[in-house]
C-alpha cells in the first residue's frame, strides 16, 4: 500500500472514529441533560423544604407581636389578640401612666382607633392573656411591684389574682417569643419566692415550686406530658399538672458530673460552676443549653480558668439521667481566658457599620452566638443583628441551623452572616 493510499485509509477511521465519536456524544449528552434536569428538579425541591423550614423558624420563634402605628403616627406596642381583638399599650396624654386597650380586629390596613375602649391604666403592663371573654394580665404599680390581675370583659370587673402579699411582684411565665406558656389549659405565675399554677377560668392559683434563687428569669419549656422548669438555673424539675409539687429529675451532681467528664477544656481540667442558660425540646428529649466554668494547673502551678459557652446536653425525658452531649456547635462558641476576652458577638473591624444601610439591618448579622430554639429537630441559632451605631440595645435574628443527626449546617436564605474574630471553646 502506497503512502497515499495509507493516508486515505487513515483519513476514512478517523473520520470514522469522528462520526462514532460524534453519535456516543451525542447519546451521552442527552443522558447529561437529563440528569441535569434530575438535578435541578431534586434542589428545587430541596430549595423548597429549605424555605418552609426557615418558614416554621420564623413562625415558631418569633414574636408574634410587634406594635401598629395608631393616630398621628404614634406606635403602640400590641400584647395580645384574638379573633375579635387586638389588644395594645399607650401612655396617657402626660406619658405618666399606660393604658391597656383594644380595637376591633379588622384584618385589614385600616385600624379603627375611632372605636378604642381603655380597659385598664397602671404605671407598666406587662405580659397579657387574651380570650373573647376575659384578659389575664401583669401590670406594675407606682411602687415598681407587679401583680396578676383578671379582667372580666362582659361586667368589665377587675380581680386582684392572688390578692395577698405574697403574689407582689407577679410574672405571667411566657415562651421564647413572647405568649403566655400554656399547659394543660394552665398558666404559669412567678414571683420572687414561688411558681404557681393559674386556672384562668376562675383565677384560683396553686403552687407548684418554691423559689431560693434571686434570678429574675425562669425557664420553663412542655415536653411530651410533663412540664419541665428551672429556677436556679442548676437543676432540672419536672411538673405533671397532677396537683403535686414539681420534682426534681437532674440535680446538680448529674450535671456537673456530666460535664467534667467531657473534657472540653484540657484533660486535667474540672468544671467549677455552671449556668443552665436555657430549656428547649423536641418530640421526647429535652436540651439544655449551657454555660460552663473551668478550672486547671497552668505553667509554675498557677491556676488557669476559661469559660465554655453554648454546650448543648440532651437526654430523652424517660431516661433524663442518660445526658448525651450534641457535639455539634464548634464554630459557634467562645472562650473567655483571664486576660483574654473573646466574644461571639465581637464587630468585625473591616465593617463600617456606619455604612449598613437601614433596609439592609435585618438582612446582616454577625455570626451565630447562641441557641435560639430546637425546630424540626434542628439546633437554631441567633446571631447579633447588624444595626446602625446609634442604635445601643442588641437585637437576635435566627440565622444558622445545625441538624445533629447528620451534622448538616444550613443558612436562612434571608440572612447575610457576617464574619467576625471569636473562636471555638473546644479544644481536643
Amino acid at each position: 500500500m502506497g503512502k497515499k493510499a495509507g493516508m486515505t485509509v487513515m483519513a476514512g477511521l478517523f473520520a470514522a472514529a469522528l462520526f462514532l465519536g460524534g453519535c456516543g456524544q451525542s447519546e451521552t449528552s442527552g443522558k447529561k441533560a437529563a440528569a441535569t434536569g434530575t438535578a435541578v428538579a431534586a434542589y428545587q425541591m430541596e430549595d423548597q423544604k429549605e424555605k418552609e423550614f426557615w418558614s416554621r423558624v420564623e413562625q415558631e420563634l418569633s414574636h408574634p407581636y410587634t406594635s401598629i402605628e395608631g393616630p398621628k403616627g404614634q406606635e403602640y406596642e400590641v400584647k395580645g389578640s384574638t379573633d375579635l381583638w387586638t389588644y395594645y399599650i399607650k401612655e396617657t396624654e402626660d406619658q405618666e401612666e399606660e393604658q391597656l386597650c383594644r380595637i376591633p380586629a379588622t384584618g385589614g390596613k385600616h385600624l379603627p382607633f375611632d372605636e378604642e375602649e381603655v380597659l385598664s391604666q397602671k404605671s407598666m403592663f406587662f405580659d397579657l392573656y387574651a380570650t373573647d371573654a376575659y384578659v389575664i394580665f401583669t401590670a406594675g404599680e407606682g411602687s415598681g411591684d407587679s401583680q396578676c390581675y383578671k379582667l372580666d370583659l362582659f361586667s368589665m370587673k377587675r380581680t386582684t389574682l392572688g390578692g395577698s402579699r405574697e403574689f407582689s411582684d407577679a410574672e405571667l411565665a411566657v415562651s421564647d417569643n413572647g405568649t403566655p406558656v400554656l399547659f394543660h389549659d394552665r398558666l404559669f405565675v412567678v414571683t420572687d419566692r414561688d411558681v404557681y399554677e393559674l386556672d384562668p377560668e376562675t383565677g384560683q392559683m396553686q403552687k407548684i415550686y418554691d423559689r431560693t434563687d434571686k434570678d429574675l428569669t425562669i425557664r420553663l419549656r412542655v415536653c411530651q406530658e410533663s412540664l419541665y422548669l428551672t429556677s436556679d438555673r442548676q437543676s432540672i424539675y419536672r411538673y405533671d399538672g397532677n396537683g403535686q409539687r414539681a420534682a426534681c429529675v437532674l440535680d446538680q451532681d448529674t450535671i456537673r458530673e456530666r460535664l467534667d467528664g467531657l473534657k472540653l477544656w484540657k484533660e486535667d481540667a474540672a468544671c467549677t460552676s455552671y449556668l443552665v442558660d436555657d430549656i428547649f425540646s423536641h418530640e421526647d428529649r429535652l436540651y439544655l443549653a449551657v454555660t460552663a466554668n473551668w478550672e486547671r494547673q497552668g505553667r509554675r502551678g498557677k491556676k488557669e480558668e476559661c469559660t465554655t459557652e453554648g454546650i448543648l446536653l440532651s437526654a430523652c425525658v424517660s431516661d433524663i439521667k442518660n445526658i448525651k452531649h450534641e457535639n455539634i456547635l464548634f464554630d459557634c462558641l467562645t472562650v473567655r481566658e483571664e486576660g483574654n476576652e473573646l466574644s461571639g458577638e465581637a464587630v468585625d473591624t473591616d465593617i463600617d457599620v456606619n455604612d449598613v444601610s437601614v433596609e439592609d439591618i435585618v438582612r446582616k448579622v454577625y455570626r451565630p452566638s447562641r441557641i435560639s430554639g430546637i425546630v424540626d429537630g434542628k439546633v437554631v441559632l441567633d446571631g447579633v443583628e447588624v444595626r446602625p451605631p446609634y442604635v445601643s440595645s442588641i437585637l437576635y435574628s435566627v440565622c444558622r441551623a445545625f441538624d445533629p443527626v447528620t451534622g448538616r449546617v444550613t443558612d436562612n436564605p434571608a440572612i447575610e452572616i457576617v464574619a467576625s474574630g471569636s473562636q471555638t471553646g473546644y479544644k481536643k
